[in-house]
C-alpha cells in the first residue's frame, strides 16, 4: 500500500472518485467502466478508489483526440 501512496504523491495532485466525477462531468457508473476498461488509471488504496491529476489529464487528451478523429 505504501507503493502506491508514493506513486500517487509523484503523480501531482491526488482526487477522489466524486472530484474525478465532477472534474469529468460524468457519473460514478461511467467512471467505473472507463476505469475497468483501461482508459483512465487509478489507485485502490484500501476501499478508496483515487486518481492522479496527470491520469485525468491524460483521459482528457485521449477522449478530445477520439472526438477529433470522428
Amino acid at each position: 500500500m505504501e507503493k502506491n501512496i508514493d506513486f500517487l504523491a509523484s503523480q501531482g495532485a491526488i482526487h477522489t472518485t466524486i472530484e474525478t466525477q465532477k472534474a469529468l462531468r460524468c457519473s460514478r457508473t461511467f467512471l467505473w467502466k472507463e476505469r475497468k476498461a483501461g482508459k483512465i488509471k487509478a489507485i485502490k488504496v484500501g476501499r478508496k478508489v483515487l486518481f492522479s491529476q496527470s491520469s485525468i489529464d491524460a483521459y482528457l487528451k485521449i477522449s478530445q483526440e477520439e472526438v477529433s478523429h470522428v
